[in-house]
């Protein structure tokens, strides 16, 4: 079975930083997170992005500004094998305030922050994630500078 998943780099275009979670694993561990989740019903994937933004960090005003890249991941949960076809995006936003709201709490979700993009570098473990933070970085630098 394939999970179809969609995954944020959300960049500040006022303080200049890169959205991070702290979130809490299934197993328990505190990690620091891009933005994920799944695709619902015949969503596309821009309003599925938009939505999960919203949810979990209140961010109701962003541009899906480019998609970066498209990756698949083999998960095993239990006895069940699926893979999750992940599509990830850059948005970009100027709404500074964030609010981890109560169903994203129960998602596991305990913070968010923005954050330079050395930080995020160094909170980041998942190597999917340091090379989606990498690709959009790469991707302003280039259109902004």
């Amino acid at each position: 079975m394939i999970r179809r998943c969609v995954q944020a780099v959300v960049y500040n275009s006022i303080l200049e930083k890169f959205l991070v979670l702290k979130k809490r694993s299934f197993s328990n561990k505190v990690k620091y997170r891009l933005i994920k989740g799944r695709v619902q019903g015949y969503e596309s994937l821009e309003d599925a992005i938009m939505r999960e933004v919203k949810e979990e960090v209140g961010i109701s005003e962003a541009t899906v500004f480019k998609k970066i890249w498209n990756y698949l991941v083999p998960l095993k949960i239990g006895k069940d094998l699926y893979s999750e076809d992940v599509t990830v995006f850059l948005l970009i936003t100027s709404q500074v305030p964030l609010r981890v709201g109560k169903d994203a709490m129960e998602e596991g979700i305990l913070n968010a922050y923005w954050e330079d993009y050395e930080k995020c570098l160094k909170l980041l473990k998942s190597g999917y994630e340091r090379l989606m933070l990498e690709k959009a970085y790469k991707f302003l630098k280039e259109k902004y500078s």
